[in-house]
C-alpha cells in the first residue's frame, strides 16, 4: 500500500512535465539541449545559494519566519531571477522564442521539483504511517512549477525590453510594422511596468503566504487553494500562452 501512495504522489508531481513536453511538441524540435540548460542552471543556482548561506549565514534557519529570514529568502529569489536571465542569454537564439522559453522553463522547474520533492516523498510515502499532506505537497509543487514557467517568460520579457530600450535600430525596425502587426504585438507583449510588478510579486508572495499560514493558522488544504488562486492570477496577468496545445 505504501508503494501505491509513493507511485501516485510521484505521478502527480512529475507527470505534468511529461504531458507538457509531449503536448507542446518540444520533443519534435530537438529541445533537449535547451531543457538541459534550464535543468543544470537550476542545480548550480541552488548549490550557489546554499554555498552563500553556509559561508556567510551559517546560523540561518530556512524554516523560521521573521523579517530577517524573509529578506534572505527574497534575496535567494533575486538570485534565481539573475540565473534565469543568464541561462536565457546563454541559450542565445536557439529555436523559436516561444519554445526556447518553454523548454528552458521546463528544465528549470523540473530540476527544482526534483530537488525539493523527491527525497521528502521517498521518506514520507514509504514510511509505515502515510499522511495525506504528501498529496497536497505534490499538487502544490505543480503550482510552483507553473509559477516558474511564467517567471521565465517575465525574465525574458524584461531582458528584451532593456535590450530594445538600448538599441535604437530595433526601435526603428518596429516602426516599419503595419498597423495590424502593431496591434498584435501590443496585444501579446506585456507592458514593462506589468513585468516589473509581476516580478516583484513573485519575489515577495511566498513570504506573504508563509506569513499568512503561520499567523492565521490556515490548514494545509486551504493553503494549497490559496496557492492555486495566486498561480491562476499570476498566469492570467502574465499573458502566458505557450502551454496551449499545438
Amino acid at each position: 500500500m505504501t508503494f501505491l501512495y509513493f507511485s501516485s504522489c510521484l505521478l502527480i508531481t512529475f507527470s505534468p512535465f511529461y504531458i507538457i513536453y509531449k503536448s507542446s511538441k518540444l520533443n519534435e524540435i530537438k529541445s533537449n539541449q535547451l531543457i538541459l540548460y534550464g535543468f543544470i542552471g537550476c542545480i548550480f543556482t541552488q548549490f550557489f545559494k546554499m554555498l552563500i548561506i553556509a559561508t556567510f549565514l551559517p546560523s540561518f534557519n530556512t524554516t523560521s519566519i521573521g523579517i530577517y529570514s524573509e529578506i534572505i529568502k527574497i534575496f535567494g529569489n533575486v538570485i534565481d531571477l539573475i540565473s534565469m536571465s543568464l541561462v536565457l542569454k546563454f541559450a542565445g537564439s536557439t529555436g523559436s522564442k516561444d519554445y526556447r522559453i518553454l523548454a528552458i522553463g521546463i528544465g528549470w522547474s523540473f530540476s527544482h521539483t526534483l530537488m525539493s520533492q523527491l527525497i521528502p516523498l521517498v521518506i514520507g510515502t514509504l514510511s509505515i504511517s502515510f499522511d495525506f499532506s504528501y498529496y497536497l505537497d505534490s499538487i502544490e509543487s505543480n503550482f510552483i512549477a507553473i509559477q516558474q514557467l511564467v517567471v521565465m517568460k517575465l525574465v525574458y520579457s524584461y531582458n528584451k525590453y532593456n535590450y530594445e530600450k538600448n538599441n535604437s535600430k530595433q526601435q526603428q525596425q518596429q516602426q516599419n510594422y503595419n498597423e495590424k502587426e502593431k496591434q498584435q504585438i501590443q496585444h501579446e507583449t506585456l507592458s514593462p511596468y506589468i513585468v516589473k510588478i509581476l516580478l516583484i510579486v513573485y519575489l515577495t508572495m511566498n513570504s506573504i503566504l508563509e506569513f499568512i499560514q503561520d499567523h492565521f493558522s490556515i490548514s494545509h488544504i486551504h493553503f494549497v487553494v490559496i496557492q492555486f488562486l495566486y498561480t491562476l492570477t499570476f498566469f492570467y496577468y502574465s499573458k502566458y500562452k505557450f502551454l496551449i496545445l499545438k
